[in-house]
């Protein structure tokens, strides 16, 4: 019966990581909607780049994090800390495009709804 519920944890370390990544989405789309609009009431014109900009900041937030996880790893020598940066970096950078793209798209649909709504007036 053991053998049943031998992989359980990482299941569960598994859940816990899509629905942290869905709310990491849902975070930058709805961050990115709100400063996007302020910024083009102001005046702004490339909002693309900012709602993009916006998403794909959590990358320097998850790299932070990382570094901050050096420190309790016990990695000692060149070759090690290579391959942990290298391998947070590509992650960390697919995580920012996704977010990026999720933060680009909900701006862009929330926009296009609201455009739609003015020209029926």
């Amino acid at each position: 019966l053991q053998i049943l519920w031998s992989n359980f944890m990482y299941h569960t370390v598994d859940a816990f990581a899509d629905i942290e990544f869905v709310v990491m989405l849902l975070t930058a789309g709805v961050v990115s909607m709100s400063l996007c609009l302020n910024y083009i009431r102001h005046g702004g014109t490339n909002w693309q780049w900012v709602a993009f900009g916006i998403g794909f900041s959590h990358l320097f937030y998850l790299f932070l994090l990382d570094v901050a996880a050096l420190f309790s790893l016990e990695l000692h020598g060149f070759f090690q800390l290579t391959v942990y940066f290298g391998y947070n970096l590509v992650y960390n950078t697919y995580l920012g495009l996704c977010s990026g793209a999720a933060a680009y798209s909900a701006t862009s649909l929330l926009l296009r709804v609201i455009l739609s709504f003015g020209k029926e007036n």
